[in-house]
């Protein structure tokens, strides 16, 4: 039994899929070997055997799961025969993703232990459990769990006994179709989709607690480096707003590279930790991307001068569907921010149909309404219509139009 648990966390160390995904409505089915150490009370041989599980998440967080396993084993005293040991077990489980791609598990709730062979006995007692989930493929999950039963023997006068247990095996999400799920990382990011505020995150990017890119300061000196002059000020040293300490080396004419900078837009007004020439105090859109046009809010220009008409290319729908892609949900998020921050401003939402079908170009638009409403737009300033697409360049497409 030592070898194999060795053998499985070697496996594991090698996961490096993302976590198994978990929504409310799926089920879990899982099959797991079992060590089980008997209690003082229960004079039984520790033996290993086998048992099943379900599970149903009643939402990303919290399941309910039943579980039975089978262990042969036999008295040590009495030397009485074989014994067949059967717990039950129904608890109620947190599922607490780490990364996406391993859960820790704390359970607890009632268990019978079942011993055959020794007049039919059923104990009662309370379990717990601590385990983690390792995600292998979409669908598929290692899963490594201890549990404790503390339980009363009733035929045995009354005395109380703990049984430990260790459990490894696999388990197969089922009931979730594959798509964007809250607690999938469809950008990769390790931000899950439902923290996730910057979901379009290109591979590899650095980014913070948000899932937007981190802002890095080489120099530690409080001035992120898109905004540094002087992006390397000693340790310790104290900088003005462009990360000039003015003790930084000069050039041949004598001036400092604080000399040649331009004035910060942030000066004397505070910090501007995403650089789009909008202090912090002001900024409703405090995660813009770098080079990305901001109006004075600090919030995406989704429309520029004169320009009446967003065309988002980027948010073709898959035939037939109404469903968004990462990139529509990130630039929606933009517009809904942009909205927030100017009252007067009333879009309507124009959504384009594959074909000559109306019906679809309407709820691809009340699709993408119900979004922007959901990230914090007024629903009152938007409005939503369907259009039949002859196909071509209008098909599948969406645009946000001005009033």
């Amino acid at each position: 039994m030592q070898r194999c648990t060795v053998a499985l966390a070697a496996c594991l160390l090698l996961v490096s899929a993302p976590a198994f995904a978990q929504e409310r409505g799926s089920f879990e089915l899982g099959a797991f070997g079992r060590y089980t150490r008997f209690g003082d009370g229960m004079p039984l041989t520790d033996r290993v055997g086998a048992g099943l599980r379900v599970g149903y998440f009643l939402s990303p967080l919290l399941s309910v799961e039943l579980d039975a396993s089978r262990t042969q084993t036999h008295n040590r005293i009495a030397n009485a025969g074989f014994v067949t040991y059967y717990p039950f077990h129904l608890r109620g489980a947190l599922n607490l993703p780490f990364t996406e791609r391993v859960s820790a598990l704390l359970g607890a709730g009632p268990v019978i232990d079942r011993y055959g062979k020794a007049g039919g006995e059923n104990d009662l007692g309370l379990g717990g459990l601590a385990g983690a989930r390792f995600r292998l493929a979409s669908m598929v999950a290692l899963r490594l769990d201890a549990t404790a039963d503390y339980a009363i023997h009733r035929s045995g006068g009354g005395n109380r006994y703990w049984n430990l247990g260790l459990e490894a095996g696999v388990s197969v999400l089922l009931g979730v179709p594959a798509g964007e799920k809250g607690s999938a990382d469809s950008d990769g990011d390790g931000v899950m989709n439902a923290r996730d505020r910057c979901p379009g995150t290109p591979p590899s990017t650095a980014v913070d607690a948000n899932g937007c890119t981190r802002r890095a300061d080489t120099d530690h000196d409080g001035v992120i480096d898109i905004n540094d002059i002087c992006p390397n000020t000693p340790a310790g040293a104290k900088v003005d707003v462009n990360g000039c300490s003015g003790t930084e080396p000069r050039d041949s004419t004598g001036a400092s590279p604080a000399a040649a900078a331009p004035p910060s837009p942030a000066a004397g007004t505070g910090t501007d930790t995403d650089g789009d020439g909008v202090p912090d105090a002001a900024d409703r859109c405090p995660s813009s991307r770098p080079g990305e046009a901001v109006d004075a809010t600090g919030c995406r220009a989704i429309f520029g001068e004169g320009q009446r008409t967003l065309t988002a290319p980027e948010l073709l729908f898959e035939r037939g569907s109404t469903a968004l892609g990462d990139r529509g949900r990130q630039l929606l998020h933009q517009v809904a921010a942009a909205l927030a921050a100017h009252p007067e401003m009333t879009i309507e939402v124009a959504g384009y149909s594959d074909d000559s079908d109306e019906v679809l170009g309407q709820q691809r638009a009340e699709t993408v309404k119900a979004y922007l409403i959901e990230e914090g737009a007024p629903g009152e300033r938007i409005s939503a219509r369907g259009y039949a697409s002859p196909g071509g360049a209008t098909a599948g497409r969406l645009e946000i139009r001005r009033k």
